[in-house]
């Protein structure tokens, strides 16, 4: 699943984080988002759509989650998961998002964190994730501003502007709670998008430099939402009558 789209499955290989290479920036930015932004998990069924090499979990667990059922389509990274899994509390699993479903009426929390981008069929993951919260439970959702973004990653199936998840969500039984954005630093920005991507891997590939300028230099900051580079969305699952 790594490196060109796979659209017939209608999922696009992740920009993901790797323990096997120095992906520090994936860490810091998943670390910084979780554990700043999401809700309490004190004592609450957590599903995570889309958990990649399950840098969110040790952080749901020291928000106090109960139980957190972990899945992801890429087979190398829940085999990774599941080999380093030391918790009874945790569940690892393999799903396709664009096909299988969730268990109904079950989690108190769900979070989707970078997943919706890269889904064909972003609308029945979306109404899955509903499907599988109580009444009244939460969603905490991640996904880039298209706005900003314009839609330039290779990665992406689909962005979406905020006027459009807004539909989106509405469509599929959320209350939106609250709207966060959050952008990467400027020096990173500027790197990423200044610097050949031959000297980007060389950086990458060298733990030290990857780690220095990763430490130093980016800084995972909340802006207007219509400024940013993504959009975190706090929602509450709607009772339909």
């Amino acid at each position: 699943m790594k490196g060109v789209k796979n659209l017939k499955k209608g999922i696009a290989s992740t920009e993901r984080y790797n323990p096997n290479n120095s992906e520090l920036y994936w860490l810091k930015k998943y670390h910084d988002k979780v554990s700043t932004l999401i809700p309490s998990a004190l004592n609450k069924c957590v599903l995570d759509a889309g958990c990649g090499y399950g840098l969110t979990e040790p952080i749901l667990l020291s928000l106090g989650a109960k139980k957190v059922d972990a899945f992801d389509i890429d087979k190398e990274a829940i085999n990774y998961c599941q080999d380093k899994n030391q918790s009874k509390s945790l569940n690892f699993g393999i799903k396709d998002f664009n096909k299988t479903e969730f268990e109904s009426n079950y989690y108190d929390l769900v979070i989707s964190l970078d997943v919706l981008e890269h889904l064909k069929n972003y609308e029945f993951y979306l109404s899955n994730l509903s499907k599988s919260l109580t009444t009244g439970g939460l969603l905490f959702l991640t996904t880039p501003n298209k706005d900003k973004s314009l839609g330039l990653n290779k990665f992406h199936i689909k962005e979406f502007t905020l006027e459009e998840m807004k539909q989106l969500l509405e469509r599929n039984s959320f209350e939106i709670l609250e709207i966060k954005g959050v952008s990467s630093s400027n020096e990173i920005t500027t790197i990423s998008k200044f610097v050949p991507k031959i000297i980007l891997s060389l950086i990458r590939n060298s733990k030290f430099l990857h780690k220095f300028l990763v430490d130093k230099l980016e800084n995972f900051h909340q802006e207007d939402p219509k400024d940013s580079s993504e959009l975190v969305y706090l929602c509450r699952k709607i009772q339909i009558c």
